[in-house]
């Protein structure tokens, strides 16, 4: 029998971060937690020490970098030199004037043996459900016969908030964030916003009927999208693409997935 290490830490810190450059002002709020591995022999009580790495204040650093140096920064403590660390965490992101963007990213980085780093980015957008609205002009057409003049008009369908996830895995730290938000949103051609007016909302909802989508549509144009855009994927180990739909009429939700290998490239 062996007796592996002890993996302690810390939980859910707050964080907020904020900077201004040429692009703006921008703020993240969100939590971290920092967790770091040490022989069965070894004590860990500095709580304290991992808590000041995760609330020090953050000169300007790309987000995706954050996790790597807070593990980093773990293992030069001296009550856990020489063992690894795994940091989490997840923020959303606030840009400009109060706007708020409807943009979660995660990220993890794990140091030791084999360092990984994983980054996603989940963003939330309007679908229509392209099953009823066939269903539905099979009956409008008995209804009114010269709509069968007019294929391109969309007519009724019942319309759902989406959420597509999109993630990598990769060997060490790679500035993907606007990659990813960027795949995902062309993902669904239809990204949600607290701050729209009445204009763009119904232009969003018009957009979501003419081009109606099912969970499987989004995740099949996320990979396409991935393999067009990643040219050279380099340290990538995979890409990941999640769907969700939260159904308006249904007493379930419709979800799918799709793994891109870069390994194998199946």
């Amino acid at each position: 029998m062996m007796e592996k290490n002890l993996l302690t830490g810390i939980q859910n810190v707050p964080l907020s971060i904020s900077w201004s450059s040429k692009g703006g002002h921008f703020e993240f709020f969100g939590s971290a937690s920092l967790y770091v591995n040490i022989p069965p022999s070894r004590k860990m009580a500095n709580f304290g020490s991992l808590q000041g790495i995760l609330t020090s204040p953050v000169e300007k650093i790309d987000l995706e970098h954050l996790p790597e140096r807070f593990a980093r920064e773990a293992i030069r403590i001296p009550d856990t030199k020489g063992s690894s660390a795994f940091v989490e965490g997840s923020i959303i992101l606030r840009e400009g004037k109060g706007g708020l963007k409807i943009l979660t990213v995660s990220s993890s980085f794990t140091i030791g043996r084999e360092p990984e780093f994983t980054l996603s980015v989940q963003r939330e957008g309007l679908t229509a459900c392209p099953c009823s609205m066939g269903e539905m002009r099979t009956r409008l057409e008995k209804m009114h016969p010269l709509l069968k003049n007019y294929p391109d008009i969309p007519v009724i369908t019942h319309s759902q908030r989406s959420r597509i996830t999109v993630s990598i895995k990769a060997e060490k730290t790679v500035s993907y964030l606007n990659l990813l938000s960027e795949i995902g949103e062309e993902a669904f051609g239809n990204t949600l916003s607290f701050t729209g007016s009445n204009d763009q909302i119904n232009e969003m909802l018009l957009r979501s009927h003419q081009n109606p989508l099912l969970v499987e549509d989004v995740s099949r144009r996320a990979i396409s999208l991935a393999k067009e855009k990643i040219k050279d994927p380099g340290p990538l180990k995979e890409f990941k693409v999640e769907c969700t739909s939260f159904e308006s009429i249904h007493a379930y939700n419709a979800y799918s997935k799709k793994i891109l290998v870069y390994s194998d490239q199946s």
